[in-house]
Protein backbone atom coordinates (compact mmCIF):
# COMPACT_ATOMS: atom_id res chain seq x y z
CA UNK A 1 0.00 0.00 0.00
CA UNK A 2 1.35 3.41 -0.95
CA UNK A 3 1.31 6.29 1.53
CA UNK A 4 -0.12 9.53 0.27
CA UNK A 5 2.24 12.46 -0.07
CA UNK A 6 1.41 15.37 2.21
CA UNK A 7 0.24 18.56 0.53
CA UNK A 8 1.98 21.84 1.30
CA UNK A 9 0.82 25.29 0.23
CA UNK A 10 4.39 26.43 -0.48
CA UNK A 11 8.03 25.42 -0.28
CA UNK A 12 8.47 27.08 3.10
CA UNK A 13 5.81 24.84 4.66
CA UNK A 14 7.50 21.78 3.20
CA UNK A 15 10.86 22.88 4.59
CA UNK A 16 9.35 23.46 8.05
CA UNK A 17 7.83 19.97 7.92
CA UNK A 18 11.24 18.55 7.03
CA UNK A 19 12.87 20.35 9.96
CA UNK A 20 10.19 18.93 12.26
CA UNK A 21 10.66 15.42 10.82
CA UNK A 22 14.44 15.72 11.30
CA UNK A 23 13.94 16.43 15.01
CA UNK A 24 13.34 20.16 15.34
CA UNK A 25 15.29 23.38 14.99
CA UNK A 26 17.81 22.57 17.74
CA UNK A 27 18.79 19.24 16.21
CA UNK A 28 18.92 20.57 12.64
CA UNK A 29 20.81 23.72 13.62
CA UNK A 30 23.39 21.72 15.56
CA UNK A 31 23.85 19.37 12.58
CA UNK A 32 24.28 22.26 10.12
CA UNK A 33 26.60 24.34 12.29
CA UNK A 34 28.45 22.06 14.74
CA UNK A 35 30.92 24.85 15.55
CA UNK A 36 28.14 27.01 17.08
CA UNK A 37 26.37 26.51 20.38
CA UNK A 38 23.05 24.68 20.11
CA UNK A 39 21.07 27.85 20.86
CA UNK A 40 23.05 29.98 18.39
CA UNK A 41 22.64 27.33 15.67
CA UNK A 42 18.91 27.09 16.41
CA UNK A 43 18.52 30.88 16.19
CA UNK A 44 20.43 31.02 12.91
CA UNK A 45 18.27 28.25 11.43
CA UNK A 46 15.06 29.98 12.51
CA UNK A 47 16.33 33.20 10.94
CA UNK A 48 17.08 31.32 7.71
CA UNK A 49 13.54 29.91 7.70
CA UNK A 50 11.98 33.35 8.23
CA UNK A 51 11.24 34.91 4.83
CA UNK A 52 11.54 38.44 6.19
CA UNK A 53 15.14 37.87 7.38
CA UNK A 54 18.20 38.21 5.12
CA UNK A 55 19.78 34.94 6.30
CA UNK A 56 19.25 32.05 3.89
CA UNK A 57 20.29 28.41 3.69
CA UNK A 58 22.72 27.28 1.02
CA UNK A 59 21.45 24.71 -1.51
CA UNK A 60 23.71 22.04 0.02
CA UNK A 61 22.19 22.74 3.44
CA UNK A 62 18.68 22.42 2.02
CA UNK A 63 19.55 19.10 0.41
CA UNK A 64 21.02 17.87 3.71
CA UNK A 65 17.75 18.71 5.53
CA UNK A 66 15.64 17.03 2.82
CA UNK A 67 17.83 13.93 2.84
CA UNK A 68 17.82 13.55 6.62
CA UNK A 69 14.08 14.23 6.93
CA UNK A 70 13.01 11.49 4.54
Amino acid sequence: MQNEMPFFENAEQALLACVAAFGGAKKVGAALWPDKSVEDARSLLLNCLNLSRPEKLKPTQLMFIFREAK
